[in-house]
């Protein structure tokens, strides 16, 4: 099979992509973490504003994987 240079294009819109996937999955974790604290019947955590930053390597590397994917796929040939 013939390698293909990444479009740069492409890789963006992977990357946007990917990065909202991981935001939306990041959202969940953190819902999930207090469901997870009420049911055991613990004090449940407050997240501050800034709580999310800890977190900003899943909608990264969601981004960059989902960039990668969507950059080698050849979607000329669809």
């Amino acid at each position: 099979m013939k390698t293909k240079k990444p479009d740069p294009i492409q890789y963006l819109t992977g990357f946007i992509m990917g990065a909202f996937s991981g935001f939306i999955a990041e959202g969940i974790l953190l819902v999930l973490c207090g469901l997870f604290f009420t049911w055991f019947g613990w004090a449940r955590p407050e997240f501050a504003w800034w709580m999310p930053v800890l977190l900003i390597p899943i909608p990264l590397v969601f981004g960059l994987a989902m960039g990668r994917a969507i950059a080698s796929m050849h979607l000329e040939d669809y």
